[in-house]
């Protein structure tokens, strides 16, 4: 309070002298009530920051469930069916997959696998093998179609698939990763199959695929592009200050801010607003940038796990990954070690679908109700397409159990 009275003090003094003598530069005392008043609003800030982070109640949200529940139903159809793209005929033992089939997400008994398969004629076909006297399974003809158009969309969006890789590899620590966890973010970021076998080394200029002592293959990227840093944030909050007639909004001094929407019904506490006020003041630490010095936790290293964390899934083609796959990537991507806790603490930015034991991360500003913003990837159009066909399966069954029936019945 003396402070505040000896500023106060100085302030009318700085005005009186100002008036008195027609001054038009800011007076000495003028500048230390300004400095004085800047160096209090920082403590407050720090102080604010340096708190526990205040809570946001979590709920659950409709649009969101609704997607996921949707996703939960074709997953372990969409694994089964990739596996076929692993044999040169595509075709495949049925006891193959039934021993496989808690890797491909089915949770069911050997007996009942069978059944299931069945459930789905729409995509598969059930025959015994001439010479090996045993089940085989092969996909229907639209099925294959689908397959077939989803090479050409590899094959016409290789160069992006080239780009996106290079920003994955930049995204990790030391540029490199091993093989096979590429392999488990493909899926997500619409890469093929076949990109290590195909696609990495058709450009050494740009990959190079090296054991280096180990048991595994390290993925490593050869050259770094400094127009590939900028994140699609920071692309995003520069365009729309050019057009608010803002410029640029670094020029300005003001770190682009993240846009808060939460589950209706939930409002934070006026101490949770005022944090991320504040934490949003913070410098962007680019998840491009080297982040070996910031403390994994702290409000600043909590700014680089949702900058990673925004870029990663702006990368992806339905901008969801699940936080499973992510904790693969503890050491590649700098992560915290309860990756779940961490994003829980920013409900306004992503959102988290629990089925069973999958959580699945979503970017809530791409999202507009249960629709994706924008141009839907064509590979989303390919899926959409396979979930007609997933969902007509039962039904077209049963019309085939329905007419055995009614012809034994005319017998």
């Amino acid at each position: 309070r003396a402070l505040e009275k000896m500023a106060a003090r100085v302030l009318r003094r700085s005005i009186l002298n100002a008036e008195g003598y027609g001054n038009t530069a800011p007076s000495f005392s003028l500048k230390l009530f300004c400095s004085f008043s800047k160096a209090r609003f920082f403590a407050s800030s720090s102080k604010l920051l340096n708190a526990p982070i205040p809570k946001i109640r979590v709920k659950k949200d409709r649009s969101f469930e609704h997607v996921a529940e949707l996703e939960k139903d074709i997953a372990p159809l969409l694994r089964i069916k990739d596996t076929f793209l692993q044999f040169k005929k595509e075709t495949i033992p049925l006891q193959y997959l039934t021993l496989r089939r808690r890797f491909l997400g089915v949770r069911t008994t050997e007996e009942k696998f069978e059944e299931l398969m069945k459930d789905y004629p729409t995509i598969f076909q059930i025959y015994m093998h001439p010479d090996e006297h045993r089940l085989w399974l092969k996909l229907t003809p639209e099925a294959k179609e689908l397959v077939e158009q989803e090479r050409l969309i590899h094959e016409r969006q290789e160069p992006l698939i080239v780009g996106k890789l290079r920003r994955l590899l930049m995204l990790t620590h030391g540029q490199s990763m091993r093989a096979n966890r590429v392999l488990m973010l493909a899926p997500f970021l619409g890469f093929p199959d076949d990109l290590l076998t195909r696609v990495v080394p058709k450009y050494p200029e740009y990959f190079n695929l090296a054991q280096n002592g180990k048991p595994y293959q390290i993925l490593e990227l050869m050259v770094w592009d400094e127009g590939l840093a900028m994140t699609e944030f920071e692309k995003r909050a520069k365009l729309s200050a050019q057009k608010s007639g803002m410029g640029n909004v670094e020029s300005l001094g003001y770190p682009p801010s993240y846009h808060l929407k939460y589950t209706a019904g939930v409002v934070p506490r006026r101490k949770a607003i005022a944090y991320l006020q504040e934490w949003q003041k913070l410098p962007f630490v680019s998840p491009y940038e080297n982040a070996d010095n910031i403390e994994i936790g702290t409000p600043l290293g909590d700014r680089r796990m949702v900058a990673f964390l925004h870029e990663l899934l702006s990368l992806t083609i339905q901008k969801k990954i699940t936080i499973e796959v992510l904790n693969h990537f503890h050491s590649e991507f700098k992560l915290p070690g309860n990756i779940y806790k961490a994003v829980n603490r920013y409900p306004g930015i992503f959102y988290i679908s629990v089925k069973g034991a999958v959580h699945t991360l979503y970017l809530r500003e791409a999202y507009d109700s249960k629709q994706l913003i924008g141009a839907a990837h064509p590979l989303l159009i390919l899926k959409k397409r396979f979930a007609k066909m997933v969902h007509n399966g039962p039904r077209l069954r049963a019309m085939m159990k329905n007419a055995i029936r009614n012809a034994k019945f005319k017998l």
